[in-house]
């Protein structure tokens, strides 16, 4: 597991968190700049109460501080190496008076020495471990001034963003100049260095008569399935080698005990979701999840039976729903309530989804709607629909598919009832991965699973076999059987790259990258093709009758993908008119 560790307040004050003692060779950030007033940190590692492994330190004198120094810091292994191991990634920030170290190297070594020359600008650094390998150090923000270009554009929209930036430049807004200025500002930008992207040549099929095939392709379908972490693979084989020479003994003992590994990662999985640790549960699939939930949420009467979602609601969804009504006794076409936009409209105006519930309230048993619409792209107002839906009485819940890692929820503050969510999306856990359940901490005690399973009674009893449950409570006593181990690892490499930022951050590149987009496409095109092509060495998706779905992802997508994906879609369609 990852941890993510913020600057301390004080001048001159270091925390660590990793596992200690690895050696790191060849570890060269690009950015150098002028040094500055710097003091010499020293400090021992210790294990905190949560398992932490950290050290801090003080800045020497003030007189020390006038001298231009090195800095130094320097630790031991800890004794707990299971502490130790879990903890994959470190964020090591050293401030002092006049700022943070840029120019930084790290020799290799039984312990770890980090030397480098402050500099008046805010600098911040990344330090990822990989356990019995070399570390790779990465800067993970930008130089402050670049910080400040983007944080100048706050509270424009993005096509006045990009109208500004190509003001600046003295360009056209369509220019690739202004993706490259786009980019070259862009905080996050080293997570791209996280994930595999798919070569042109691998792409089925591609024409290399017509690309270089040695290009990484324009990667534009996270919203189907998202790129692999590069973790992944490490974690994954550390587990089959633990089970080739460990076998059952893996179910207790290694970095990631087989028996709880995911609990490992709910902490991670709630902040990206705005939870509480205990409102999430990761296990199943989605609409396995989902019929869990409804079992327990939905209990229809004679007057109050109905389910509100969205017409063209994804396909399991609907299923999953009208199996439900029928399972209770109930006719779908009775009970099954379905909302459509207006006409010669294509997504739910807010007020017309508010007004429904509050018309059908005392029908409605459930309010079941999707975070984010899978085929039209829309952002529900969670919030409003949550509250609408409690003040007629009514529990509410989201397949949160296309929202969790994408959007920011606070699925908690919201006072959601249920929700449930796929991992292979945007958080990029794999085909297939691992899928999230969310139960509110205010149904602890007064919602029970409907199904149980021998992994829903408390872990403190539940080998002791004795056949009388003891129900964990809340979302914890939905689940049925251990998780798969190999589900598990891509997730955790996906989930410690999240770990490295913020959803308000992601949100934020996530607005300005699909908003400029939609500025190119409305500038190139002011009608949709009557045939969508896929343009060569583009990965997309398309959905019938005749839609192509591009989905750029803030934490490895680019404002350069999008130049290029315009400039692709061009020269796709030109070839194909003739």
């Amino acid at each position: 597991m990852a941890h993510r560790v913020s600057p301390e307040a004080q001048s001159g004050s270091v925390r660590l968190s990793s596992p200690p003692g690895r050696s790191h060779t060849s570890l060269k950030p690009s950015c150098i700049c002028a040094p500055s007033t710097v003091s010499v940190v020293r400090a021992s590692p210790r294990e905190t109460d949560d398992g932490l492994v950290s050290c801090e330190g003080d800045t020497n004198t003030e007189e020390e501080k006038k001298k231009k120094k090195v800095v130094l810091v320097d630790f031991e292994p800890v004794s707990s190496p299971a502490a130790a191991a879990r903890y994959h990634t470190v964020v090591l920030t050293v401030t002092c008076s006049m700022g943070r170290y840029p120019n930084i190297t790290a020799p290799s070594g039984t312990g770890t020495e980090v030397k480098g020359r402050l500099h008046s600008r805010g600098f911040h650094v990344s330090l990822s471990r990989v356990c019995g390998e070399d570390a790779q150090l990465r800067s993970s923000c930008c130089h402050s001034q670049k910080s400040a270009a983007m944080d100048s554009f706050d509270g424009l929209t993005p096509r006045e963003t990009v109208e500004r930036v190509s003001s600046s430049l003295g360009c056209s807004p369509t220019s690739a100049q202004v993706a490259s200025f786009l980019d070259k500002h862009d905080k996050l930008r080293h997570l791209r260095e996280k994930f595999l992207v798919p070569k042109i040549a691998d792409l089925p099929p591609s024409d290399l008569s017509l690309v270089d095939g040695t290009k990484d392709c324009i990667y534009l379908v996270g919203n189907s399935l998202g790129l692999q972490p590069k973790m992944a693979r490490k974690y994954l084989d550390e587990e089959l080698d633990k089970w080739a020479k460990m076998g059952v003994h893996g179910h207790t003992e290694g970095f990631r005990p087989w028996a709880w590994a995911e609990n490992t990662l709910e902490d991670l999985m709630a902040h990206t979701v705005g939870a509480k640790p205990e409102e999430v549960a990761l296990m199943n699939g989605l609409t396995v999840n989902l019929h869990l939930l409804l079992l327990s949420f939905y209990k229809p009467t004679a007057a109050r039976h109905k389910i509100l979602l969205e017409d063209k609601a994804f396909p399991s969804d609907h299923y999953a729903v009208e199996s439900q009504i029928r399972l209770r006794g109930f006719d779908p076409e009775q009970s099954m309530l379905l909302l459509s936009p207006r006409p010669g409209e294509e997504t739910l105006r807010t007020e017309d989804i508010l007004e429904a519930i509050a018309k059908e309230g005392d029908s409605i048993a459930v309010v079941m709607f999707s975070g984010v619409q899978y085929y039209t792209g829309q952002l529900f107002n969670m919030a409003a629909i949550t509250e609408a839906g409690h003040r007629n009485g009514c529990y509410v819940g989201f397949d949160c598919a296309h929202a969790a890692g994408n959007v920011e929820l606070k699925l908690h503050d919201w006072g959601v009832d249920f929700a449930c969510w796929c991992s292979y999306k945007y958080l990029n856990s794999g085909a297939g991965g691992i899928a999230g359940a969310f139960v509110h901490e205010k149904h602890k005690f007064s919602i029970q699973p409907g199904l149980l399973g021998w992994w829903g009674h408390d872990l403190k009893t539940r080998f002791q076999m004795k056949n009388e449950m003891e129900l964990q409570p809340g979302v914890s006593g939905f689940r049925l059987s251990n998780q798969p181990i190999l589900l598990v690892c891509p997730l955790q490499a996906s989930l410690e790259v999240f770990n490295m930022t913020t959803m308000q951050e992601l949100r934020k590149k996530s607005y300005l990258l699909t908003g400029y987009l939609e500025f190119l496409i409305q500038h190139y095109y002011t009608k949709d093709p009557a045939e969508p092509h896929k343009p060569p060495g583009v990965a997309c998706d398309m959905r019938e009758p005749s839609v192509l779905r591009v989905a750029p992802v803030p934490l490895y997508n680019s404002f350069s993908d999008v130049h290029r994906f315009i400039e692709t879609l061009g020269s796709a369609l030109a070839a194909s008119s003739q």
